[in-house]
């Protein structure tokens, strides 16, 4: 068992950051210290009905976030309980990072972040077996864009084939015959910064189910 001065854990352990895209160029980042117990005396000399006893103070802690522009965007900070801007402040920052300094308690705050201009975006995608068992591929972008492809068996997607795509807005590819399982990984990138469909590997978002055959018998 851990003694108090020799903790086996810190609040860093224990701290969430948890972002939330809410344009091409906005994002709302939930952050907080997750609780392990909920009725710490963090306040003995309060009364034990009284729930300030167990407010955990403010703690400072420096959070880098990347794949964002940094250079030029605003940044704030909101406590949704007591519908208040919070301390933030700015440590550092450039073309696909930013670093930040925030006061953080044991439920979430967030941080709102604008960039000086949109990042790239993948939009619509949608991925369909044709009728002769083939694959098809059709997606846009926010911003005229190159694309790289590969496809291959879910989770990995990339043992099958690749891709390099001509930059514009529109995308539409024919792939080969996906076997029953494959999936697509999409991706795009500007200035250092890079987005992908589907975000995570096992996301079954871009992958089909059916083999040819299954889907070929199933078309009217």
């Amino acid at each position: 068992m851990a003694r108090r001065g020799h903790p086996d854990r810190f609040n860093r352990d224990d701290f969430a950051c948890l972002p939330f895209q809410l344009a091409a160029d906005k994002y709302a980042i939930a952050y907080y210290v997750v609780t392990r117990n909920m009725v710490h005396d963090w306040n003995s000399k309060l009364d034990p009905l009284d729930p300030a006893r167990y407010d955990m103070p403010e703690q400072t802690f420096d959070l880098t976030l990347r794949n964002l522009r940094g250079t030029g965007a605003k940044v704030s900070a909101w406590d949704p309980l007591t519908d208040q801007s919070v301390p933030v402040a700015v440590l550092a920052s450039d073309k696909n990072s930013l670093k930040v300094q925030l006061e953080t308690v044991d439920y979430p705050r967030f941080l709102l972040l604008e960039e000086s201009k949109p990042g790239p975006l993948i939009v619509t995608p949608e991925l369909r077996r044709e009728p002769d068992g083939r694959a098809r591929l059709s997606f846009r972008t926010n911003l005229p864009l190159g694309a790289t492809l590969t496809w291959g068996p879910w989770p990995e997607r990339d043992r099958g084939g690749r891709a390099e795509l001509p930059k514009g807005p529109f995308f539409d590819y024919r792939l080969p015959r996906l076997a029953k399982g494959n999936g697509v990984q999409v991706t795009v990138e500007q200035d250092g910064l890079t987005t992908s469909w589907p975000r995570w590997e096992h996301d079954t978002a871009g992958v089909l189910w059916q083999g040819p055959r299954e889907a070929s018998s199933s078309t009217p």
